[in-house]
């Protein structure tokens, strides 16, 4: 999914090319609640390492944070 890809991977917004392939598919409703629950689940995610309880099989990649 364009959204998805947009916000886990690219830096920024979707581009006006992929607004308007999720319009064509989406309404503005649509593409608000998928980009809120993309942003929740991720932040989910993101908690459940905090507390160290990701998957065991799960890979883990390491990336100091800015000024460490």
């Amino acid at each position: 999914m364009i959204l998805a890809d947009a916000y886990l991977h690219e830096s920024g917004a979707p581009t006006p090319a992929q607004r308007e392939v999720l319009r064509a598919h989406f309404s503005e409703a649509e593409i608000i609640e998928i980009g809120a629950t993309l942003a929740m689940v991720h932040g989910l995610a993101k908690v459940l390492i905090v507390l160290g309880l990701e998957p065991a099989q799960m890979e883990v990649t390491v990336i100091p944070s800015p000024g460490s």
